[in-house]
C-alpha cells in the first residue's frame, strides 16, 4: 500500500467516525435547567431589609430551596424548541414573583405562557426581537467555559454561553447565540443548565408538544416587550421603596 492511499484511507475513517458521531447524538437535544429565585436585585434589597447577615443569609437559603425544574428540547434539523415546566419544589411561606410554563420557538416566532406578581398571560414575540451584546467576559460554568451576553434593550439581563455545545439554544426566550445558553441572570432569577443529553427519536419531544395547548386568540396574546416592561416597572417600584 502506498503512503498515499494510506493516508486516503485514514481521512476517509476519520470522516466517517465523525458522521458517526454525529449520528448517534441524536436529533434532539434534550437539556434541564434549574431556576432559583435569587437575583443580584433581590439580594440588594433584602440585605436593606434585614441587615442583620444570620437574619438575610437565612432568608437566602429558604429562597434558594424553592426551585422550578424545566427541560428545554431543541430539534438540530427543524429548528423548532420547547422550553417546558416539569417541576416545582416549594418551600412553605415563601412567594416568588413568577413561573414560566412554556415557551416554544419555532420559524413563526415565539410564543409563551408564566406567570408574574397576581396575573397570568400568553406571550408572543419574532425571533428578532432578542438581540445581544456579546462581551469578552469569560467564566467556567459547571464543565463548561461560558462567555457573557447582555440582552439588548434590557438592563439587568445577562447570560452566559458555551460554544463547547455549538447550538443556538437557550431556556425560556433566550436565543441568538453561537452556543447553547448555560445559565441566565435576569432581574428576579437565575436559571442553570443542569444535563445535556440527546435523544434518538423525537417521541419525547412531540409528546411534550402534544401535552401543550397553543389555541389563544392573538388580541389576548401581549407582546414580549410588555413582558420585560412589566417586569423593570416592579423593578422600579421596589427600588423606589
Amino acid at each position: 500500500m502506498t503512503k498515499r492511499s494510506f493516508v486516503l484511507i485514514v481521512l476517509l475513517a476519520g470522516m466517517l467516525s465523525t458522521s458517526f458521531a454525529q449520528r448517534n447524538q441524536g436529533e434532539v437535544i434534550k437539556a434541564t435547567y434549574v431556576t432559583t429565585h435569587l437575583s443580584d436585585l433581590l439580594v440588594d434589597i433584602l440585605k436593606k431589609q434585614m441587615p442583620h447577615p444570620d437574619e438575610h443569609n437565612a432568608m437566602f437559603e429558604q429562597i434558594s430551596n424553592y426551585r422550578a425544574f424545566h427541560h428545554l428540547y431543541k430539534d438540530t434539523r427543524t429548528k423548532k424548541s420547547l422550553f417546558v415546566l416539569d417541576t416545582i419544589l416549594k418551600v412553605p411561606h415563601i412567594s416568588v414573583t413568577g413561573t414560566n410554563y412554556y415557551t416554544y420557538q419555532d420559524d413563526n416566532g415565539i410564543i409563551g405562557k408564566e406567570d408574574f406578581l397576581s396575573s397570568s398571560f400568553t406571550f408572543s414575540s419574532d425571533m428578532s426581537d432578542i438581540q445581544w451584546e456579546i462581551t469578552d467576559e469569560t467564566q467556567r460554568i459547571g464543565s463548561y467555559e461560558c462567555k457573557k451576553a447582555n440582552l439588548k434593550g434590557s438592563s439587568g439581563i445577562s447570560v452566559w454561553f458555551t460554544t463547547e455545545v455549538a447550538i443556538d439554544a437557550g431556556p425560556y426566550i433566550f436565543h441568538g447565540l453561537p452556543g447553547l445558553i448555560v445559565q441566565v441572570k435576569d432581574l428576579y432569577k437565575t436559571i442553570t443548565l443542569e444535563t445535556v443529553e440527546y435523544l434518538t427519536d423525537k417521541g419525547e419531544f412531540n409528546e411534550a408538544l402534544t401535552s401543550l395547548d397553543f389555541e389563544v386568540e392573538e388580541e389576548q396574546k401581549i407582546s414580549i416587550h410588555e413582558v420585560l416592561a412589566k417586569k423593570e416597572n416592579f423593578k422600579q417600584m421596589l427600588l423606589s421603596k
